[in-house]
């Protein structure tokens, strides 16, 4: 029997997940076909088949050509939601890591099957290999764009030439855990010792605001000023607050996220001691709820319409209905005001009518989240703050 044929947008994450219901719900005003594909239900609650083709692709007998893909969560982390492995890997640890590395060879493949066909994805797996912290600040200096001194190491000697230079604030190279100050009593052996466990990212200090600039599309959405006393500000935020760019700074952003692949992305930059930006990292999967809430931006309206306008585009060439982008905010203004059938194990299709830690970051205290709901999350699911 033929599956049948759905064209939703298709967001990648748990179905709790409150960054992936904010673009259901906003989607579902705007009168989309949404999708939240639950990978971390696959194998053992959701069947998907594969063929030759790029595009047959069935989930629960349904063949899905989606119109765009949001990916906030590959869910492909072992110790993520819905990835239970303590029973498994005391009973038959290879048959369990066999396992795992066949799901996450299946899920892999499937995301770079639709981005092959041309479905527009938010964000690419072909911009994840631009993502890692240690490549993403090279490649953003190579093109000219500004970023602070930083260096990635195990090597004592090497620590100690860089903290000679001026103040410097140290972090996992994956990040996920408290950003630091380096201290005096940091650089004797027994502490520079741990290096042996793991390389850490060591980092000019930079005493200047901290900024949350969010783009899609190519065009800045929402740029924030954060108010903290701290070191790092996630937990620590005294007021989020909208943060005029002059065109210097947006012409910067736009530039580095052009360098990296994204179609969507939070970046944190961050002031020097003279009030010059410097890119600290781009996230592809940026938590933007709690922002927008503080804020009173509307990153997910922003988000939102890009979506929306490739599920216009793809009804229009089948001829079915055209999405309302009326309800969604325009993200032409970086400061935009706020705006005011189930088919198989976690996979809910419904239209508008229905840290990975080193041996330092170890003692270091725990990570907190930015604001917004939800745990701060690692690299490996595809997530960032």
């Amino acid at each position: 029997m033929s599956a049948v044929a759905s064209d939703p947008i298709v967001i990648i994450a748990p179905e709790h997940d409150a960054h992936a219901q904010a673009v259901r719900d906003r989607l579902h005003a705007m009168g989309a076909e949404v999708m939240i594909l639950e990978t971390a239900r696959f194998p053992g609650e959701l069947r998907i088949s594969l063929g030759t083709r790029l595009d047959d692709v069935e989930i629960d007998g349904r063949r899905i050509a989606p119109a765009a893909i949001y990916i906030r969560d590959l869910g492909l982390n072992p110790s993520g939601p819905g990835n239970d492995l303590a029973a498994g890997m005391t009973a038959d640890w290879r048959r369990t890591l066999a396992a795992l590395h066949e799901r996450t060879e299946f899920v892999i493949s499937l995301m770079r099957r639709w981005e092959a066909a041309g479905v527009p994805v938010y964000n690419p797996l072909s911009a994840y290999e631009r993502i890692t912290k240690p490549y993403q600040i090279a490649l953003l200096a190579a093109a000219g764009l500004p970023v602070p001194a930083t260096r990635w190491t195990n090597d004592p000697d090497r620590v100690r030439e860089f903290a000679a230079t001026g103040p410097l604030i140290y972090k996992p190279v994956m990040g996920g855990a408290a950003t630091r100050k380096l201290v005096d009593d940091d650089l004797g052996d027994g502490r520079l010792g741990r290096l042996r466990a793991a390389p850490v990212c060591f980092q000019e200090h930079l005493p200047g605001t901290d900024l949350r600039i969010y783009v899609v599309d190519g065009e800045v959405v929402a740029s924030i000023a954060i108010k903290t006393d701290a070191i790092d500000f996630r937990g620590h935020e005294l007021a989020l607050e909208p943060f005029a760019l002059d065109d210097r700074l947006r012409e910067i952003c736009i530039r580095a996220t052009g360098v990296l692949g994204l179609r969507f992305t939070g970046m944190d930059v961050k002031l020097d001691a003279h009030g010059e930006p410097r890119i600290l990292e781009l996230n592809p999967s940026p938590m933007f709820v709690g922002f927008d809430q503080r804020a009173g931006t509307d990153v997910l309206g922003a988000l939102c319409a890009g979506l929306a306008r490739h599920a216009r585009h793809a009804r229009h060439a089948s001829g079915a209905r055209a999405i309302d982008t009326s309800t969604c905010a325009s993200p032409a203004s970086s400061t935009a005001a706020p705006s005011g059938s189930a088919s198989g194990a976690r996979v809910t299709v419904a239209s508008a009518c229905s840290p990975s830690q080193s041996a330092w970051s170890a003692s270091m205290a725990s990570t907190a989240p930015e604001p917004g709901p939800g745990p701060a999350p690692t690299p490996t699911t595809m997530r960032s703050v």
